[in-house]
């Protein structure tokens, strides 16, 4: 399995309250990297890219820390891997 470490990335998850915090603990127990919860109207303030509540929602940067693409929705392991490698290159 290919993980952040291998790739040389980072995850980080950012859910808000609307997340059951029990179902919340569980998840990120199976998944690396950092994981916070964010009170909802916190949320605005953070100004995330192309956010619009929409959850699901997966922001890539390049190594520089740029911006590069907003993913809503979840596909698969393979493109997200694909999109990831994209940016790396």
């Amino acid at each position: 399995m290919v993980t952040g470490d291998t790739l040389g990335v980072d995850f980080i998850y950012i859910t808000n309250t609307s997340s059951d915090s029990n179902e919340w603990v569980k998840y990120v127990a199976k998944h690396a990297g950092d994981h916070y919860i964010v009170p909802k109207d916190k949320m605005e303030a953070m100004q995330i890219p192309d956010y619009d509540n929409a959850i699901p929602h997966y922001l890539i940067y390049d190594r520089e820390g740029k911006f590069v693409k907003a993913i809503i929705g979840w596909d698969s392991v393979e493109a997200m891997m694909q999109e990831i490698e994209k940016v790396l290159k």
